[in-house]
């Protein structure tokens, strides 16, 4: 499943599993960060499209679901982007729950 980006032009990035929550995020914080829904924590290669938008931002917070899939995820992101930040949400499982 390919994955979707939003604010390809952006220096900074949030990445997270859900498009509602990529969707969310857009919307409420389009002007500072693209948004970049992975559909699942646990992919197996980062998408050769992802990485192309990614590589060049100065910052890219991976916001994974906050559940044991999602930790596992993480060392794929840091492994592939060195910029990259583990940054689960404050409370609430993922960014939607949390801005409820």
């Amino acid at each position: 499943m390919d994955a979707m980006i939003l604010g390809t032009d952006s220096r900074a990035f949030v990445v997270v599993e859900s498009e509602l929550d990529a969707l969310m995020l857009h919307h409420q914080a389009g002007d500072l960060a693209g948004a970049v829904s992975v559909m699942t924590a646990s992919v197996k290669k980062i998408e050769s499209s992802v990485l192309s938008v990614l590589s060049s931002a100065l910052c890219v917070l991976v916001s994974l679901d906050f559940d044991q899939a999602g930790a596992k995820g993480w060392p794929r992101w840091s492994a592939s982007l060195p910029r990259a930040k583990r940054w689960p949400v404050p409370v609430g499982g993922d960014p939607g729950e949390a801005y409820v």
